[in-house]
């Protein structure tokens, strides 16, 4: 477990966005009198303008008001996406125990959730589908602790020593690795419209 004692780990966990510095700070800026929580997607101000408190209330008792885009007020704002999938998952574990049917529409309401936003973060956090985990829990394979934490952008970028690695390069490498790759195909708009034009 991390911990950020003094204001100088917390100003670095703040630089690169660290997951791990939730729940252990806040920090609020001087000039807009503005709290936030250290994964905060907001832009960062000037070093000399930023002070750090433990916690928002302490913030908020010295004048400052919550920010409005990461709601560090809420108790576990940063992560309710993250709550709802491992809810999910819980729940499918036990319709897989039981023989229940999976109901997609079912659990997506249970969790608050859309259908259709459901689906898209449970294959973001499980990289399954809905089903294909409901099959894996069925067959006695259930990846409910393997949830992964929020990860910030900024936050992998540092981890990957600031190599940004942006969906063109990758689909770029993609192609040049498979020569019989066609990426007309794979994002269904024409190639010819690419093609140069004397």
């Amino acid at each position: 477990m991390l911990f950020f004692p003094d204001s100088e780990s917390r100003y670095q966990a703040l630089l690169v966005r660290n997951p791990q510095a939730e729940g252990h700070f806040v920090y609020a800026v001087t000039t807009t009198r503005i709290v936030c929580r250290p994964t905060c997607s907001s832009r960062l101000a000037l070093r000399k303008n930023i002070v750090f408190f433990d916690c928002v209330a302490q913030a908020m008792e010295s004048g400052y008001r919550p920010c409005k885009r990461c709601s560090p007020e809420v108790v576990s704002g940063w992560n309710r996406t993250r709550n709802c999938v491992l809810g999910a998952c819980a729940i499918m574990g036990q319709w897989a125990k039981t023989n229940h049917k999976l109901d997609v529409d079912l659990l997506a309401s249970t969790v608050g959730l859309s259908k259709w936003h459901f689906c898209r973060v449970f294959k973001m956090y499980t990289g399954h589908t809905p089903r294909r985990y409901f099959v894996l829990c069925g067959k006695g394979q259930d990846l409910g602790g393997n949830i992964p934490l929020v990860q910030t952008k900024k936050y992998l970028q540092a981890v990957k020593g600031g190599q940004e690695v942006d969906d063109v390069t990758m689909l770029l490498s993609l192609w040049e690795e498979s020569p019989g790759l066609d990426l007309g195909s794979m994002f269904d708009f024409p190639m010819d419209l690419f093609a140069l034009h004397d």
